[in-house]
This record gives C-alpha cells, structure tokens and sequence, in this order.
C-alpha cells in the first residue's frame, strides 16, 4: 500500500493536486480502494465487491496501526 501510496503522491502532484507533505499514507490507499468498491456496487451487483471492500478496510486498519507505531 505505501508503494501505491507514494506514486498516487506523485501522480496527483504533477496533476496540481495539493496534498499533505508527507503525500498519502498506505492507510489512505486502502482506504480509497475500498471507495472504489463500495462505488462498484452501484453498478453490478457482485459479492465480489463487498468481499474485496471489507478486505480493504482490513487493511486499512493494518496500516494505521503500523502508521501510528513508526
């Protein structure tokens, strides 16, 4: 997740995004996959979606907890 985390950095950046100096966290990817999934469900219905969005936000909480201890 960090490693997607610091190219979304990068890539929202040279778009003129502004965004914290520290740029995403992993917690912050994680986060946002499990949006995408959550938006997915709008428009199929598949169990699929609500598996992965649940696994996402698992790992969200993964990455805060390990955020917060570094």
């Amino acid at each position: 997740m960090q490693d997607t985390a610091h190219l979304w950095s990068t890539y929202l950046r040279s778009r003129g995004v502004d965004i914290p100096l520290n740029g995403l966290s992993g917690e912050d990817v994680a986060n946002m996959m499990a949006l995408l999934k959550i938006a997915r469900t709008g428009a199929s219905h598949k169990e699929d979606n609500y598996i992965d969005a649940a696994t996402y936000l698992a790992i969200a909480g993964e990455c805060s907890e390990q955020e917060r201890r570094s």
